[in-house]
């Protein structure tokens, strides 16, 4: 399946250890008294599902208060550009159903395309909120397009230094392959106390 220019931005953010534990209490109670209301009715045809939900919540619940696992708010933005209206819209619907088989939910950005347009910058601001989903440190790690740290060319654009080796980084996008595999680029950026700082 090629979709053409296509462009993926991801906004991640961390919670709080104590908001986030109190939210899995609260949703944790609810499951049980659910539980426990449909047991007492004799109703156990949910009772499977509820049973793995509870111990699921249990187990996140135990992994964030022992600092084993944190959890993080993510939305991807993706982007797809084409020559007309009617292949953005083939693109579009493949991109839609490629998303429904993994039980994505996918919004368009109806009368919020310049939001969409801010958000996909590398800015690091947030132009679109609402959009949230709660991932583990595991599913985040699998959203990172990092099969190598340390790619440099010898000629192209200077685009800073390594975080860890400090050696100057630069960007050949016409190079190909097997050079360059891809032409695919990772900006990472975290406040600090002295403002923004991208790596």
């Amino acid at each position: 399946m090629y979709l053409g220019d296509v462009t993926i931005s991801l906004k991640i953010e961390t919670s709080s250890n104590a908001s986030v534990i109190n939210q899995l209490t609260k949703k944790l109670v609810q499951s049980q008294a659910e539980y426990a209301n449909y047991m007492r009715q004799g109703n156990i045809a949910h009772t499977p599902v509820l049973e793995k939900e509870i111990a699921d919540l249990e187990g996140l619940r135990t992994l964030i208060q022992t600092n084993q696992d944190k959890l993080f708010f993510v939305t991807v933005f993706i982007s797809l550009t084409c020559e007309s209206l009617e292949k953005l819209n083939e693109k579009s619907k493949i991109l839609e159903a490629e998303m429904n088989k993994k039980t994505a939910m996918v919004r368009t950005l109806i009368f919020k395309q310049i939001d969409g347009l801010k958000q996909m910058l590398p800015t690091g601001e947030i132009a679109l909120a609402g959009f949230e989903r709660n991932m583990v440190s595991g599913g985040v790690a699998t959203l990172m397009p990092i099969t190598n740290p340390n790619v440099s060319h010898s000629k192209g654009t200077f685009l800073g230094r390594n975080y860890y080796t400090n050696a100057p980084i630069y960007l050949n996008t016409f190079i190909g392959p097997p050079a360059l595999p891809n032409p695919h680029i990772f900006i990472c950026r975290y406040k600090s106390v002295l403002g923004k700082v991208f790596h």
